[in-house]
């Protein structure tokens, strides 16, 4: 977890397979999923307003691919990205509004 700028609360974010656990079938390759959960200040609960205009850099240089997370709404507080080839460490940056007002964290998944 990491937290969000401003005492606003904390962000989790996760890479694994689109569409969930199932991964794909035999003989198929999986494409990956970036995801975002947002709490409260306590840690728990949902973030509430959620975030809007959530987006993760992959990466750290100039030309850094920027995915657009989306609210799931199958899963309480999840933004998800749109499947894509991702590499299974990397650093990051994420970036939304709270509360209207915009936030940049910096991340290392590893």
């Amino acid at each position: 977890m990491v937290t969000v700028p401003g005492g606003k609360g904390y962000a989790e974010l996760m890479i694994g397979p689109a569409g969930g656990p199932k991964g794909a079938r035999k003989g198929q390759q999986v494409k990956s999923e970036i995801a975002a959960f947002f709490y409260q200040p306590d840690g728990t609960s949902e973030m509430s307003p959620a975030p809007t205009d959530v987006t993760v850099k992959v990466g750290t240089g100039a030309a850094s691919p920027t995915l657009n997370l989306t609210p799931q709404p199958n899963e309480k507080g999840k933004f998800a990205s749109e499947p894509a080839d991702l590499p299974e460490g990397f650093n990051g940056q994420l970036d939304a509004k709270v509360d209207g007002q915009p936030v940049q964290v910096s991340f290392a998944i590893r």
